[in-house]
């Protein structure tokens, strides 16, 4: 993947706001929806409740897919995939302001009660990609790219 290519991807997937997870555990998949940062490496955060069963079975399995719709108002399917490996760590401050760092006054206003206290019972999943597959976001429909990272 070009840096271009990158930055394309990156403009895309920083423009929208929640994304599908999916994981699994013990041979069944399970989705929920996430409200992800993005970085400027294509690397995501999520933060999460340390009892939610994405974290359950990340710790089993810490092979994840993102599934982000970027379609909106546009006529064709823009849609981006993202294949990787997840990493569980405690959130703290550092980590949690790097997360704020990526949003809006909408996100920061949703998570400023979080406090230090919070923390604690708090992860913060970063995913690293080993595939990314973009379906339009180069132009057509057809246009369906597969990178390797």
């Amino acid at each position: 993947m070009n840096e271009e290519q990158k930055r394309k991807i990156w403009k895309v997937l920083s423009g929208i706001n929640f994304c599908a997870l999916s994981t699994c555990s013990d041979g069944e998949p399970h989705t929920t929806m996430v409200q992800p940062s993005v970085t400027s490496e294509l690397n995501f955060i999520i933060l999460s409740k340390d009892t939610r069963k994405k974290i359950s079975n990340i710790k089993q399995n810490n092979h994840v897919w993102l599934t982000f719709d970027a379609t909106g108002l546009f006529k064709i399917p823009k849609v981006v995939y993202i294949k990787g490996k997840a990493e569980l760590e405690q959130l703290n401050q550092t980590t949690f302001n790097e997360f704020l760092s990526y949003h809006g006054w909408i996100t920061k206003k949703i998570y400023k009660n979080l406090t230090a206290e919070g923390f604690e019972h708090m992860r913060r999943i970063y995913i690293k990609p080993e595939k990314i597959i973009t379906v339009g976001i180069f132009g057509k429909l057809e246009d369906t790219i597969s990178f390797i990272v």
